[in-house]
């Protein structure tokens, strides 16, 4: 609570006094009605299912935030979360506990910054038609911006071509991002939305050394083995992740993959050993078919 309490008084001396504290994340789950926020500070995972990162992923593919809200995940270790960077539409910074006065002022102003240039493209997304939309981010001039931001912005122009039909452009932006597992991360985005297997498939070995990238170059494996009627070398690309490491999510996924694959027995097997592993008193061999 102290923490909470530090965090709003120091948003307060920022000019920021409309401010709303929530205890627990989870009390999200079910909820209709929207946000209006423009930055939300959250806390990652002290113990709960429901991480800062799944929190994220919620509020936004449930739309329960505007399209130009961004966020700060604060977590213990910094470094650990740094390799799974989670983008929208703008990028979502990440904070090492425990915060001071400099970092929380950096992360007001990168949203104002933010809010400044996109807010308006944003808010008018879905209504304006490509061509226009096209002209509105093509037009923007990243000069101002620092590294970071400049990377946000060609991000951000990747996401509107798409919308506006035009991969070849967006390709050839995703070529100027600076941050390697950003570009990657974002051509393998533009080939796979746009069915372009070979690009695609060229893109991922490309990023097979690249660590920031590895588990979601692992997920992308299994899905394309699974596509093509593969479920032996789905399971085998899948078990390429450190098996002490999986959430449990991915936990269940193995499990599905060796029942696909091994049979019933092999993945409820599999769940005894794990059978330690709950999320908020959801057990894992409940979603295994019988």
């Amino acid at each position: 609570m102290a923490a909470r309490s530090e965090l709003k008084n120091m948003l307060a001396t920022l000019g920021q006094s409309d401010v709303d504290l929530m205890k627990d994340g989870r009390d999200l789950v079910g909820r209709e009605q929207s946000f209006k926020y423009d930055l939300i500070f959250i806390r990652e995972d002290l113990g709960f299912s429901l991480t800062g990162v799944n929190l994220v992923r919620y509020l936004t593919r449930s739309n329960l935030v505007p399209k130009w809200c961004k966020f700060v995940v604060i977590t213990d270790n910094a470094q650990s979360i740094g390799s799974s960077p989670i983008f929208r539409h703008l990028r979502t910074e990440i904070l090492e506990f425990p915060l001071n006065y400099q970092m929380v002022e950096n992360s007001v102003n990168a949203t104002i910054e933010s809010l400044q240039v996109f807010q308006k493209i944003l808010k008018n997304l879905n209504q304006i038609s490509p061509s226009v939309l096209i002209k509105s981010i093509v037009s923007i001039d990243p000069s101002k911006f620092d590294e970071t931001h400049k990377d946000e912005l060609l991000e951000l122009k990747i996401k509107l071509l798409l919308q506006g039909r035009r991969p070849d452009l967006a390709w050839n932006i995703s070529e100027k991002i600076a941050l390697s597992s950003d570009k990657v991360r974002e051509q393998l985005f533009i080939s796979f939305t746009t069915g372009q297997k070979d690009r695609f498939m060229e893109t991922l070995d490309d990023a097979t050394g690249c660590e920031i990238l590895r588990k979601g170059c692992i997920y992308y494996q299994t899905l394309q083995k699974l596509h093509e009627n593969e479920p032996e070398m789905a399971l085998r690309c899948f078990e390429k992740l450190e098996e002490n490491q999986l959430q449990p999510n991915e936990i269940e996924c193995h499990a599905l993959l060796l029942q696909k694959v091994q049979g019933l027995t092999k993945a409820l097997e599999y769940l005894n050993t794990k059978e330690a592993i709950k999320t908020d008193g959801f057990d894992l061999k409940n979603n295994i078919s019988l």
